[in-house]
C-alpha cells in the first residue's frame, strides 16, 4: 500500500503533490486511488477539454509521475 511509502522516504514535495489530488490524509492514499484521482484530473485540465489549463495539468502529471515514481523506486 502507497500508505506506507508516504513520508520521508518520498522527499519534501510529497505534502504538495498530495494536496495536488486533493487528499485530505495520507491514509487515504492508495496506488488505485491515486490512478483514479489522476485519470479524473488529467481529463479535467487536459488542454483539449473546454475547462482545460496547461499549467494545471502539467502540474497534475508532474505529480503523478514523481509519485508513481518514487513509489516503485521504495
Amino acid at each position: 500500500m502507497l500508505t506506507e511509502k508516504v513520508g520521508n522516504r518520498f522527499g519534501r514535495h510529497v505534502d504538495e503533490y498530495l494536496q495536488i489530488f486533493e487528499f485530505e490524509s495520507t491514509d487515504q492514499v492508495s496506488a488505485d486511488e491515486l490512478r483514479r484521482r489522476y485519470r479524473i484530473m488529467a481529463k479535467r485540465y487536459h488542454p483539449d477539454s473546454p475547462t482545460g489549463d496547461v499549467h494545471k495539468f502539467k502540474r497534475v502529471k508532474e505529480a503523478y509521475e514523481h509519485i508513481k515514481k518514487e513509489h516503485v523506486a521504495v
